[in-house]
C-alpha cells in the first residue's frame, strides 16, 4: 500500500513581508560605533540601468547576479511587472526570488540593513519618493555606507551609485513602510538571522517546490542550530518530496532524537518507515505520535490507521 499523503509540518510557516518596523526613528551613527565597520561597500553587485517602470527587474537582476545567477533585467519583466500598476508588487518580487531558488529574507530596520551591508550582503529596499497622497514607489539596492560621512550608497538605476543621507533615508524609508529584502543563496545566512526567521523563509521556498534549494537551506540552518526542530522537519520533508527516503528517515530520526515529544516528527518518521517497508518500526512511530497527542492528533490517527491496514 502506498503512503503518499502529505507529511505533517511543524506549524504554518508563511513568509512575512514585515514585522517590527523601525518607523523612521532618528539614529545616530555613534549608536553603531564598534558594532560594524565605519565604512563598507559590497563587491560584485553590477549596475543595471532601468527603463520606465522597470526598477523592480533591474534591482532583482543586480541581486541575482551578486548571488551567482546573472540575469538581464529584461528577462525578468514578464514575471515581475504588473502593467496595471506600472511596476512590481512586493509579493511578485518575493515569488520571483523563490522561483530562482534563492531565499527571500526580510530586512525592516536600519540597523539590520547596515549589518547586512557590513556582512557583504546587498539589500533591496522599496521607497515611496512621491508626495503625500501621490505615491511614487521605487526599488533600489543598498551597496555601501560610510558612518563617518553619514551616507548610504545605492544602485538605483543610474550610471553611478547614488549617495544619500543616512538620517534622510531612514526617515523616508520609515514613512514608506521599511520594506527591505535580502536575496541569498541557501548556503548563506543573513547577518541578523534568527532560527525561526530562516526556517520561515525556507518554508516559503519549499512551498514553491524548490526542494533542492530548500534542503540546502535547512542544512545551512543545522550547521548553526544543530538541534533545530523546524530545520530537521523541513529537511526531512524536502528529502521526502525528492524521493530520497533513506535520507528523509535519517532527518526525521534526528528530529525525534533531539525532540522526543514532537508528535509530528514521529508521525513523519512513521510515513517514511512505511514507504521503506519497515512495518514494525512504522507502527511504533505512529503509535508514539498518537500517544503524544496535540493539535494534529487527528492526522496522526489517520497515519496509524493506514499503517495498521497495510500490516500483514
Amino acid at each position: 500500500m502506498a503512503y503518499g499523503r502529505a507529511l505533517a509540518l511543524v506549524g504554518a510557516l508563511a513568509w512575512l513581508t514585515g514585522c517590527a518596523l523601525f518607523g523612521g526613528q532618528a539614529i545616530a551613527p555613534g549608536d553603531l560605533a564598534g558594532a560594524i565597520p565605519a565604512r563598507r561597500q559590497v563587491d560584485g553587485v553590477p549596475i543595471h540601468l532601468q527603463t520606465e517602470y522597470h526598477c523592480g527587474p533591474a534591482a532583482l537582476a543586480m541581486l541575482l547576479a551578486w548571488g551567482g545567477l546573472p540575469a538581464a533585467p529584461e528577462s525578468l519583466v514578464d514575471e515581475l511587472l504588473t502593467p496595471a500598476r506600472r511596476g512590481t508588487l512586493t509579493t511578485a518580487m518575493v515569488a520571483a526570488v523563490r522561483r530562482h531558488a534563492r531565499v527571500p529574507y526580510p530586512v525592516n530596520r536600519i540597523e539590520d540593513l547596515l549589518a547586512e551591508i557590513a556582512a557583504g550582503h546587498p539589500v533591496m529596499v522599496l521607497e515611496n519618493r512621491g508626495l503625500p497622497g501621490l505615491a511614487r514607489w521605487h526599488y533600489a539596492v543598498g551597496v555601501g555606507y560610510d558612518l563617518n560621512a553619514e551616507t548610504l550608497w545605492f544602485h538605483d538605476g543610474r550610471v553611478a551609485p547614488a549617495k544619500r543621507s543616512l538620517r534622510g533615508f531612514n526617515a523616508l524609508w520609515g514613512r514608506s513602510g521599511s520594506w527591505g529584502l535580502l536575496v541569498l543563496p541557501p548556503e548563506r545566512l543573513p547577518a541578523h538571522v534568527t532560527e525561526d526567521g530562516w526556517v520561515r523563509a525556507l518554508a516559503g521556498l519549499e512551498a514553491a517546490g524548490r526542494w533542492g534549494a530548500a534542503a540546502r537551506g535547512y542544512q545551512t540552518a543545522l550547521e548553526r542550530w544543530p538541534a533545530s526542530l523546524g530545520a530537521w522537519m523541513g529537511l526531512g520533508n524536502t528529502l521526502y518530496a525528492q524521493g530520497r527516503l533513506e535520507a528523509a528517515a535519517t532527518a526525521f530520526e534526528a528530529a525525534v532524537r533531539h525532540h522526543p515529544s514532537a508528535a509530528s516528527a514521529h508521525n513523519n518518521l512513521a510515513h517514511v518507515y512505511g514507504r521503506l517497508g519497515r512495518g514494525p518500526e512504522a507502527l511504533a512511530a505512529a503509535r508514539r505520535a498518537v500517544a503524544l497527542g496535540g493539535p494534529l492528533e487527528g492526522r496522526h490517527r489517520e497515519t496509524l490507521k493506514e499503517l495498521e491496514g497495510a500490516a500483514p
